[in-house]
């Protein structure tokens, strides 16, 4: 099974990452410096439209781990809901 998701491709210092164009992010260093490695990861499941239980049951985590990282993310990139996300 393929997933697409519309993203954007970000290279940087040798490490391509794909931001959803959703995130009106002007400048990509607030990306990468907003969120953590492990929230740039959850953020890119969120996007693909995963909800929380499965991306908890794919990162080994607990689903309200997930869940405030979910929150983290929204709050530090000024998002309203994790829709804005994809």
């Amino acid at each position: 099974m393929t997933i697409r998701v519309d993203c954007k491709s970000l290279h940087a210092g040798g490490n391509d990452r794909l931001i959803p164009r959703a995130m009106n992010i002007d400048a990509p260093e607030t990306w990468r410096t907003a969120l953590t490695d492990r929230e740039r990861e959850i953020a890119g499941l969120a996007a693909q439209g995963l909800g929380n239980q499965e991306i908890a049951r794919r990162l080994g985590l607990a689903q309200g781990t997930v869940r405030f990282q979910v929150h983290n993310i929204l709050r530090k990139l000024g998002l309203k809901n994790r829709a804005d996300l994809s």
